[in-house]
């Protein structure tokens, strides 16, 4: 492909075969005086007489070695024999702020300087087509022809427009050209030329432009190494001229500090290129060697950091928006060009050991971290990413190791293609051979056998279900993760990429939890328990745009579908999250509302699940409209027409609303009495709204129904018979197919009608968000007959502990695996009780019987049956 060369370059290449017959005898001369472009002498650039003239030794090829990476952005080496004066130029912002608007590359101009001869070999410069970056949404952009709009900065400074580019080759052809006119030039050691190294003004269009850029566009860097080393001219002249840093800025500065100017060529990039030449060739005149070049990193390579250790506060950033998927790579690779300390990446966990989207990032100088900052709001696939300021204890605090089986673990990982994966959810009694057996039958050993597997336990050895193991390279960690939701035994294992320093946080977290004791008072021989709570506490929080909206399923979508089809965002769903929407004849919608842990994370998952194709296991598949909105919008927003949400209550529902209001008087004044209190209620977060009553009247809004209020009375009769269970699918944290549910009771205008409770009721506090596979529930549905509540937990506990108390109940038999409730107190803490519930009230007998009064952290938790009441 013919490329768009400058008059320049063709002058000085005719010029120079004029000069060859006579490089000889002008040898001597030409060392001796600065020579200008085509191997003219620079007019007024005659070197001062009492200062020495520079030359170059002979160097070892040093171009086509990658440097060694390490926390030094520079090394000293024997000065090259030729400098290549690389001038990069986008089609955004200039100057100083080049690079911070992502704008993409169009214009590339590169000068060969000969050191030993201080003189231009040749100069040449190439459009570039200013494609826009893979998964970039900020940039404007042609929806024709995927090219990046030229800014009025970019016309003016360069002379440039959109029709420049019709005959412009993309980025990876122009270095392939350049490439090749190295090596025709004989400057290319592996082509038998000499040492060369590139030279660019400033920092930024190395590290915030040219390296960012050619990751995003996939461009293999392995046959030009040369770009990762290069002279940052702005530091030599510093250096060779002892100016102030605030008076050198920009090239011009320098020009005018030696009272010159720029060239006159028509071409920018060709005058760009000879007024560094111009530089260079005063400085090495001037006695100034170039030996100290700027390294970029090409790998990121891992280490321990330990909770003891010093880091600078200059030296660390906060990456905010991060994908949930997000790993060392691809922060590596946000980041690429500049250089990251080894292990100073630690992705940020949340208090329940989830990622948040964040991570901490620790540079080898404050330079990098400052022109990290200027990344802020760049793109990450199709999200932005914030950027700003930390310090180092944050660092610490979060990749930090205080454990010696951590650290021996760590210290396995040596080189940066290795790879780590977390498991979870495994069964308690497994064994390292069966987690090596379960990757050798996917044909991805674990590298280091037994050694190269991590099982987290507690502080008092239990184990948790979670482990970590090491992939030799990332194909294997790939081809590993194809595992995904396998099992092991009779459990489902889940599995994720995962990291150094979230291998730190997860042992901590498990070996050290925090054990909080903030209590409520808990009469132990209370007579009998009124809980109450007025009709307003029945709504939802007013959190803001926490919800989405799923336009256009499959009207026989489930939950699990959901989930399915969300991914990893799914593990952002609070519990009892999914809602789904029914039209006004009771037949689902193909539409369901969800509510996320965040604002973010809902913004998250829209912006990655939009007008994407949802598929269902039959094969059935539609687009479907995935949006953010708030909880007061979504009456108005479900459109169900007539009895939707938002309309007025009819006559049955409003006599049953006015029947529970009278309730509640009642229940209040009862609570004044001696010997009843008020206890908190348990979440009432929305029902998950998967099932519909088989006989009991449907209401529009049966896809988002909030809990009725619940009323404990020792005097109370019997139940009435639960009502009838409909088989479904429920997805939970160990999945087994077609367990029995009891049908809900979901329409309002059965407000004052069977109204079951435990003796605590629950509170208005959102249960914490679980992973994806939460349980879900209808709340006051769970047969009483068939739940024991559970005291005394800790108040970190999570399901899986809960359930390991069980396990001999339900190890032979999984449908008899019980549904769990955590208690939440008043501070909307966990208070230290659940309820669990059983397939039958045999197996809830039976599990107080053989459980009871068991040790879970030093905690003696206490079994005892719930009693089914209804409300007076």
């Amino acid at each position: 492909m013919r490329l768009y060369k400058c008059s320049m370059g063709q002058a000085a290449r005719a010029t120079n075969r004029r000069l060859a017959s006579s490089a000889t005898t002008k040898a001597a001369a030409t060392a001796a005086a600065p020579v200008g472009e085509l191997g003219v002498a620079i007019s007024g650039s005659s070197p001062p007489p009492d200062r020495p003239t520079a030359t170059a030794a002979a160097a070892a090829a040093v171009v086509g070695k990658q440097p060694n990476p390490g926390n030094s952005n520079s090394s000293i080496m024997p000065q090259p024999d030729y400098l290549v004066a690389l001038h990069l130029t986008t089609c955004g912002k200039q100057g100083e702020e080049i690079g911070t608007d992502e704008a993409p590359i169009c214009l590339i101009a590169y000068l060969i300087h000969d050191v030993r001869h201080n003189k231009i070999i040749a100069v040449e410069q190439h459009l570039v087509k200013p494609q826009v970056n893979p998964g970039q949404t900020g940039s404007d952009s042609s929806e024709e022809d995927g090219l990046a709009t030229i800014s009025e900065e970019c016309r003016s400074e360069t002379g440039l427009s959109a029709d420049s580019f019709h005959s412009a080759s993309y980025l990876e052809s122009v270095l392939e050209e350049m490439d090749k006119f190295l090596r025709n030039k004989g400057i290319h050691p592996e082509s038998g030329g000499k040492t060369f190294t590139l030279v660019l003004e400033g920092q930024h269009p190395m590290r915030l432009v040219f390296h960012p850029e050619t990751c995003s566009k996939k461009i293999s860097l392995e046959q030009f190494p040369y770009f990762y080393s290069f002279f940052d001219l702005r530091k030599e002249f510093l250096k060779g001229r002892n100016s102030e840093p605030d008076t050198i800025v920009s090239l011009k500065d320098m020009l005018d500090s030696l009272e010159m100017q720029f060239d006159n060529s028509p071409d920018y990039g060709t005058r760009q290129c000879i007024a560094m030449s111009r530089v260079i060739s005063r400085l090495l005149n001037d006695g100034h060697t170039f030996k100290e070049p700027e390294k970029v990193n090409q790998f990121y390579y891992p280490a321990i950091v330990r909770k003891t250790d010093t880091v600078d506060d200059e030296s660390v950033v906060r990456a905010r928006g991060l994908p949930w998927q997000a790993t060392d790579a691809d922060i590596h690779k946000f980041f690429r060009g500049l250089n990251i300390s080894a292990g100073g990446i630690a992705l940020v966990l949340s208090k329940v050991g989830r990622r948040n989207g964040e991570a901490l990032i620790r540079f080898d100088s404050q330079e990098h971290r400052d022109i990290a900052l200027k990344k802020h709001r760049h793109h990450m696939q199709q999200r932005y990413i914030e950027v700003y300021r930390a310090t180092g204890r944050d660092f610490v605090a979060v990749a930090g190791a205080d454990t010696k089986e951590g650290e021996n673990f760590l210290a396995k990982l040596t080189e940066p293609t290795q790879s780590l994966v977390r498991m979870r959810g495994l069964p308690y009694t497994v064994s390292a051979d069966e987690i090596l057996d379960f990757f050798r039958k996917a044909e991805c050993p674990v590298q280091f056998d037994s050694e190269g597997v991590l099982f987290v336990n507690h502080k008092d050895g239990r184990a948790t279900g979670d482990a970590f193991v090491i992939f030799e390279n990332e194909i294997l960690a790939e081809r590993a993760l194809q595992n995904h939701r396998q099992h092991i035994g009779n459990r489902y294992i889940e599995l994720f990429k995962s990291t150094p320093a979230e291998v730190n946080q997860v042992l901590c977290s498990f070996k050290n939890p925090q054990q909080a004791e903030n209590g409520h008072d808990n009469p132990a021989n209370a007579p009998g328990l009124l809980p109450f709570t007025p009709l307003s506490l029945l709504q939802p929080p007013n959190f803001s745009k926490m919800f989405i909206r799923v336009r256009g399923m499959p009207v026989d979508a489930s939950v699990a579908d959901i989930l399915n089809f969300l991914e990893g965002h799914s593990q952002n769903i609070v519990f009892q999250g999914v809602h789904l929407v029914y039209n006004h004849i009771g037949q689902p919608a193909g539409e369901a509302i969800i509510q996320m842990s965040s604002e973010l994370a809902a913004h998250m998952a829209c912006e990655a699940k939009n007008r994407k194709l949802f598929y269902l296991p039959t094969g059935k598949r539609s687009q479907v409209e995935v949006s953010q909105c708030a909880p007061h919008e979504v009456p108005t927003n479900l459109g169900l027409g007539p009895g939707a949400l938002g309309s007025p209550p009819s006559a049955a529902t409003a006599a049953a609303a006015a029947a529970a209001a009278a309730m509640q008087q009642q229940m209040q004044q009862a609570a004044s009495q001696p010997g009843l209190f008020h206890r908190p209620l348990l979440s009432p977060a929305m029902s998950a709204g998967t099932l519909l009553p088989v006989s009991q009247p449907h209401h529009p809004a049966t896809g988002f129904t909030h809990p009725q209020p619940m009323f404990h009375s020792p005097q109370a009769p019997p139940p009435p018979p639960p009502l009838p269970l409909i088989p479904v699918s429920r997805p939970g944290a160990i999945q087994f197919p077609h367990v029995t549910l009891p049908s809900p009771i979901s329409a309002p205008s059965l407000l004052a009608n069977t109204l079951m409770a435990y003796p605590y009721a629950p509170s208005p506090q959102q249960q914490p968000p679980m992973q994806p596979g939460s349980f879900m529930y209808q709340p006051g549905m769970l047969n009483t007959m068939n739940t024991i509540i559970a005291k005394g937990l800790p108040k970190d506990i999570d399901f899986h502990e809960i359930l390991r108390l069980f396990e001999s109940i339900f190890a032979s038999n999984p449908q008899t695996i019980p549904d769990i409730k955590i208690a939440i107190g008043p501070d909307g803490l966990p208070s230290g009780e659940a309820f669990v519930s059983f397939s039958s009230r045999h197996e809830a007998e039976r599990a107080v019987n053989e459980c009871n009064r068991q040790q879970v952290r030093q905690h003696c938790v206490e079994l005892m049956m719930a009693q089914p009441v209804m409300a007076v």
